[in-house]
């Protein structure tokens, strides 16, 4: 019978937890991986063989029982073709009370995000639900992705076979966490100079930042492309966010830009990966109860131009 995954987080949050996944699977080599998440993930995790298939959490009629506070009878339907199930989830979410007290035979259950306190790293965290992490080769703990052959094909119609451009992505899931867009405009022309193209990754949340229409610009790609993208791009910089960690998982070059997070539990982790961090005496403030409402990111603008340069 196959297992169920459930997580709803973003994409970075979700490749974070692909060796772990990676793990279970080479314990239960004849069990099929189904996530129940978001679409776009889903789509995303089967292409690259990650899960089996996947499920769309925002379908009402078939799992808003899930998230009932109090048991309902349609959760043993629901549930019915699975016998594990591996939970990223709060403490706090219905989801879990409801499978505890299914016909679920084996729950695997784990916060999406360690204790502040704690200084593991986000991979070695999520592998901890099934193994302590220090007993694997360094290898198994980075969370690899192979593009699939469909969408490398595809992203040839996007970038041509003798184009290797850098890669900007100067957005995140949080301003606070962007380095300033005026600085990767000056990246880039630095970049053009030296005769290289440069490729930008906008998404969803991105539409702000006003790219040069000269350059490459992918717009709002599924993930299973802009990975495929990101595999034949000669380097990467971009701030902590999910498509650093895709870069990195791709075997990308990855100078990724920290200023509010911890590199020490948030850095992409891949085969060469550079982390720019100023560690200021405030830093870091990210998820920490005691970060101020406001600030001027000065551990942020203290990177400067010259810096990622030389990184790349």
């Amino acid at each position: 019978m196959p297992a169920l995954v459930y997580h709803t987080g973003a994409l970075g949050d979700f490749i974070t937890t692909i060796p772990a996944l990676r793990f279970w699977k080479t314990r239960h080599k004849n069990e099929r991986l189904v996530l129940l998440g978001n679409t776009s993930m889903g789509a995303f995790a089967k292409d690259i063989k990650v899960v089996d298939d996947y499920l769309d959490v925002n379908s009402p009629k078939a799992f808003l029982p899930l998230f009932f506070e109090e048991l309902s009878p349609e959760i043993d339907r629901i549930l019915s073709p699975f016998q594990t199930a591996i939970l990223f989830a709060a403490p706090d979410s219905p989801v879990i009370g409801n499978i505890r007290q299914s016909d679920i035979l084996s729950l695997h259950w784990q916060p999406p995000f360690p204790a502040t306190a704690d200084k593991i790293h986000i991979t070695d965290y999520h592998l901890s639900l099934f193994i302590d992490p220090q007993l694997l080769d360094p290898e198994a703990r980075r969370p690899h992705i192979t593009p699939s052959a469909a969408s490398i094909k595809e992203s040839f119609t996007v970038i041509h076979d003798r184009c290797f451009p850098v890669a900007l992505h100067p957005g995140s899931g949080s301003g606070k966490k962007n380095w300033p867009f005026e600085r990767y405009q000056s990246l880039a022309d630095a970049v053009r100079k030296k005769g290289v193209p440069v490729a930008w990754f906008i998404g969803p949340a991105d539409d702000a930042f006003s790219v040069p229409s000269e350059d490459l610009i992918v717009l709002n790609q599924p993930l299973a492309l802009c990975a495929a993208l990101l595999s034949r791009c000669r380097a990467f910089i971009g701030n902590d966010s999910g498509i650093a960690h895709l870069a990195a998982s791709v075997g990308c070059r990855t100078v990724a830009l920290f200023g509010p997070s911890d590199p020490m539990v948030w850095s992409p982790r891949g085969r060469d990966v550079r982390v720019i961090y100023k560690n200021l005496p405030c830093s870091p403030c990210h998820r920490s109860p005691a970060a101020p409402p406001s600030c001027d990111n000065g551990c942020l603008t203290a990177i400067t131009v010259e810096e990622v340069l030389e990184a790349i």
